[in-house]
């Protein structure tokens, strides 16, 4: 993700509390496309960071001091230095949902200067203005050869990013929102018209808009039965911008204590898998930022996410299948109501009138039963109407629990898929996981030519105390293939309690498990479980012989019975 308007404006907001008025005592060049200043305001100092990263580009107050990360200061960091060191803050502002930040400095001898950020992908800068809206320098230059129309070099005249051509939200009305949601086609998501008609709307935003209005963030055009809806969701998220009380919050794609934080906003991201709250917009990029810096430091990041999206694209579909499952499931004495109401039209329709549209049946005791008629129909009619919902009533109700239990357990075992992506430890298994999804159906088969068939990674093993070894899976495979073709019928199987984890067998070689074999392998279920940054961790263990694979089961699902619970601390 990226930092987008509305994050913009809180950020705006939180710099113009604390810093305006404030002395800047120092110009940092903190690397080569980011400047720090510190700034003295409200008796303490406080540390600005703008960047032009073109992944991380933002600005914020930041919760460290800032350092110098440059022996050599560029062109800009000098001219900052001259004419904004001594000087003090005037003013920071945003232009309405844009991405760009104003900084305005009066500085005793240097006059007026304004520090522009252009916070735009790739497309990132910093600029500083003399009073007169002259280029003095920027952090990268952008010549005619580069773009022809719009260049930003020293001396030139400061020319702003072309607006967009979409409509302002603060002017959004309901026939805007049936005309943005109907004038597309029906497979396409809402968010995506969203942001590509409504200005400063960013996908992170559309998609919150989404699940506030109709309770998807994956809702498509042709599935959003009152467009209307969008206003009042628009409305609230757009309140703090006069009001100025945002509520910053980070937003996770697993609901797992140990996710990474994948965005943040100054609103509440309820449509995420989980969101907590944070005490301020900064310190919320700061912890987004060191979250999504930390991925990108993992060789695979790139292939993990592609194959996360995955599953979240199938975990969304059937959640679909599963509410849709509940809906077509109706209480036994609903059931029994339906039969009885045909019963009753059949008893007692002799007395109905000719267009009468209720049949009230009188049960003793001065209960009344009124039933429902259509006055168009003869009381057979309406009476094989009743009879009629009453059977498919009966049959979704013999047949939806068993289907419902099938996609509870396709859910469980996507979330089991999820923690083997994110344990994989080289290319070669995230291979064999996307072929694993493919040969299950969660996604097409890719059309190009496919490679060989990556050899399977063996289970990881562990010389465990007292001269026992261990056997650890780390897929859904390895799971499989340990418990029920490796593992002894005396040998124990390790499992961490109610959550996604390998399965670790402790291979007992016909001798007694020692405590501390016991224990190292339950440290090890722990550590390989979904679990595995909680300090301690419940874990089941049972003989081998008692574990069973789940029916109609996808790898590595199973049920155990008679088994011990021990508390672990991970370990790997």
């Amino acid at each position: 993700m990226s930092v987008d308007a509305l994050a913009l404006s809180a950020l705006t907001e939180e710099i113009r509390g604390r810093l305006l008025g404030g002395r800047v005592q120092d110009v940092l060049a903190v690397d080569e496309l980011s400047v720090g200043l510190e700034v003295y305001a409200g008796g303490r100092r406080h540390y600005l960071l703008l960047s032009a990263h073109p992944q991380w580009a933002r600005i914020h107050l930041s919760s460290v001091q800032l350092r110098r990360g440059l022996e050599a200061p560029p062109p800009l960091i000098l001219l900052l230095r001259k004419r904004l060191r001594g000087g003090r803050l005037m003013e920071v502002t945003q232009p309405a949902f844009e991405r760009i930040v104003h900084l305005r400095f009066r500085h005793p001898q240097e006059g007026e200067s304004l520090l522009v950020l252009e916070c735009m992908g790739r497309h990132s800068n910093i600029l500083l203005l003399d009073a007169s809206g002259t280029i003095l320098e920027c952090i990268k230059r952008i010549g005619p050869e580069v773009n022809r129309y719009r260049q930003l070099l020293p001396r030139l005249p400061y020319v702003p990013p072309p607006a967009q051509a979409k409509l302002p939200p603060d002017r959004l009305t309901a026939q805007d929102a049936a005309s943005i949601l109907q004038g597309r086609a029906g497979s396409t998501p809402a968010w995506k018209a969203l942001v590509e008609s409504i200005q400063g709307v960013s996908p992170l935003l559309a998609r919150e808009l989404c699940f506030r209005a109709w309770g998807r963030a994956d809702i498509l055009c042709e599935e959003v039965a009152e467009p209307a809806t969008l206003l009042a969701s628009f409305s609230a998220l757009l309140a703090p911008l006069a009001s100025g009380e945002w509520r910053p919050s980070l937003g996770y794609d697993s609901a797992a204590e140990d996710a990474p934080a994948s965005c943040f906003a100054p609103y509440p991201l309820t449509h995420c898998a989980r969101w907590e709250p944070a005490s301020s917009i900064s310190l919320a990029l700061e912890r987004w930022l060191e979250d999504a810096q930390r991925q990108a430091r993992d060789p695979y990041r790139a292939a993990r996410q592609r194959l996360w999206k995955m599953l979240e694209d199938s975990a969304g579909r059937l959640e679909r299948r599963r509410r849709q499952l509940l809906e077509q499931m109706v209480p036994p004495e609903e059931i029994e109501a339906l039969r009885q109401a045909g019963e009753y039209i059949l008893a007692f329709g002799w007395q109905l009138r000719p267009a009468q549209d209720t049949l009230e049946v009188d049960l003793g005791e001065g209960e009344v039963r009124r039933i429902a008629l259509d006055p168009a129909l003869s009381p057979a009619e309406n009476a094989e109407r009743y009879f009629e919902r009453y059977r498919k009533a009966k049959r979704a109700a013999e047949a939806v629990p068993a289907l419902l239990e099938e996609v509870e357990g396709e859910l469980a075992f996507l979330e089991q898929l999820r923690l083997d992506v994110e344990l994989a430890a080289s290319r070669a298994e995230l291979d064999a996981l996307e072929q694993e999804l493919v040969q299950w159906g969660y996604v097409p088969a890719p059309a190009k030519k496919a490679h060989a068939k990556p050899a399977p990674a063996a289970p990881l093993t562990v010389e465990g105390p007292d001269g026992f070894q261990i056997l650890v899976g780390r897929n859904s495979r390895q799971n499989d293939y340990l418990t029920f073709t490796l593992a002894r019928g005396d040998d124990l199987w390790f499992h961490a309690r109610g959550v996604p984890g390998a399965h670790v067998i402790l291979r007992t070689a016909g001798r007694t498990p020692t405590p501390a074999a016991i224990q190292r392998a339950a440290e090890l279920a722990a550590y390989y479980s979904r679990a595995r940054q909680d300090t301690q961790v419940l874990v089941d263990y049972t003989a081998c012989r008692h574990v069973r694979r789940r029916a109609g089961g996808r790898p590595g699902q199973v049920y155990y019975r008679n088994e011990t619970t021990i508390a672990a601390a991970p370990r790997p």
